[in-house]
């Protein structure tokens, strides 16, 4: 497993055009002004241009969280299918449009004040179309719900705000779900831990509201003079990016309060190594070679699969408590801290040699759980693994257009950094 030079995970804008005042064009593309939604339900104003307002894993958090008979869920795949199909051909129009209006400009059709009204109102007519879509879903889903459902419906809108948290450049911190998500609880813990983590959610939710706000005054800012010193307004948002990492630790002490001893410290190192793979991008281990390659091998069993996803597993678990040390800087720069005068240097050496002893017995293990006639056709090639799908998404693949089915029973409904997406 490789790691990437540390940094704060930033959403460029994709897309060929070139034109003059591109700060201003890629900052509004991120949001307008808040009286275009029709309903406080749409969290579209809170994502990046490119995300997609009701990804896949949003059914399994509807599925979870709402309960949703297998016909139910059915229902709302099928509707999940027709929202996605129409956002996709917004952003193709989208797409299209642009081109055709950098042409114009190109050939001298347009003078610049009328070039950019234009492409503002391109890009409003755009935001909006996705807020429809969005909203049509969320009201579409809601109708399949019984009367016994429906009281879960505010909980659901909840997960969803918690969940486009991943999609903000101020918050690296995993929350509470995801890091359950990762851990096998029996069904006494898990019933241990319901009171105290609907309480965490509620205030957390509180927390995540407030970063929202502060996140579109920083937006409009951005929008209306991408030339200014907004720092003050920033400097806010960064303190509510910190109310809401103390937000989730605090609520990860209570929650492991009401668990063994042995699962309140895994819940809470689980914590440091999920942050540490999101301050520093990190690539799991499940998707880089040797594993990704074998776990394509054709006649795997499925014991095989599950031993060789342990060791992937494990390989990350323990590279990143020894890379965590690293991230200091871009945790302190996330937090609004200086960084610590006295903080011990970083041994690169010492960090190498660790690391690599690690890789090395994973690799070891690893070619142990293939059969001798799995490894010679391996290394011949005669079983060339055929790779099903090899994008990349924030820390792995881009699970926003991903089959839901992949992962149904996430039992928290959130994506999680140790389970396949």
């Amino acid at each position: 497993m490789q790691s990437h030079i540390p940094h704060i995970p930033h959403s460029p804008l994709s897309t060929t055009i070139r034109f003059p005042l591109f700060a201003l064009f890629a900052a509004i593309l991120f949001s307008f002004a808040p009286d275009l939604a029709r309903a406080q339900d749409s969290i579209t104003y809170y994502l990046r241009t490119e995300a997609h307002p009701f990804p896949a894993r949003h059914l399994n958090i509807a599925r979870n969280r709402l309960d949703l008979s297998d016909e139910q869920y059915s229902q709302a795949r099928d509707l999940w299918e027709g929202t996605n199909e129409e956002i996709l051909r917004t952003r193709i129009r989208l797409r299209r449009k642009e081109q055709a209006l950098q042409f114009q400009f190109e050939d001298g059709n347009f003078k610049e004040d009328k070039y950019t009204a234009a492409w503002l109102e391109l890009t409003r007519d755009n935001l909006t179309e996705k807020v429809r879509l969005e909203e049509s879903m969320l009201s579409d889903l809601r109708s399949l719900l019984t009367e016994t459902q429906t009281p879960n419906w505010d909980k659901f809108l909840r997960d969803r705000r918690i969940e486009c948290l991943k999609d903000s450049s101020f918050i690296a911190w995993p929350t509470i779900n995801d890091l359950l998500d990762a851990m096998k609880l029996s069904d006494a813990e898990l019933d241990a831990i319901q009171e105290p983590l609907e309480e965490h959610l509620t205030e957390f939710d509180t927390v995540v509201k407030s970063f929202l706000a502060q996140r579109k005054v920083v937006i409009a800012l951005n929008r209306d003079k991408p030339d200014g010193d907004h720092e003050s307004e920033r400097a806010k948002l960064r303190t509510q990016s910190a109310a809401v990492r103390e937000s989730i630790l605090k609520g990860i002490r209570s929650v492991g309060s009401k668990l063994p001893f042995e699962k309140a410290q895994d819940l809470q190192l689980r914590y440091e190594e999920m942050e540490t793979a999101r301050l520093s991008g990190w690539t799991k281990a499940i998707r880089e070679e040797p594993f990704r390659d074998y776990l394509a091998i054709s006649s795997l069993t499925k014991t095989q699969k599950n031993q060789l996803e342990e060791i992937a597993n494990n390989l990350d678990r323990r590279s990143l408590r020894l890379y965590s040390k690293h991230t200091l800087e871009d945790r302190n720069r996330m937090l609004g801290l200086p960084d610590p005068k006295d903080a011990p240097s970083y041994d690169w050496e010492k960090f190498s040699i660790e690391h690599n002893a690690i890789r090395k017995e994973a690799r070891t293990r690893s070619w142990a759980v293939l059969t001798d006639a799995q490894k010679k056709a391996y290394t011949d090639g005669t079983d060339i693994p055929t790779r099903r799908d090899n994008r990349s998404s924030r820390f792995g693949r881009d699970s926003q257009y991903e089959d839901p089915t992949e992962n149904p029973h996430n039992q928290f409904g959130m994506d999680d950094y140790y389970e396949q997406d």
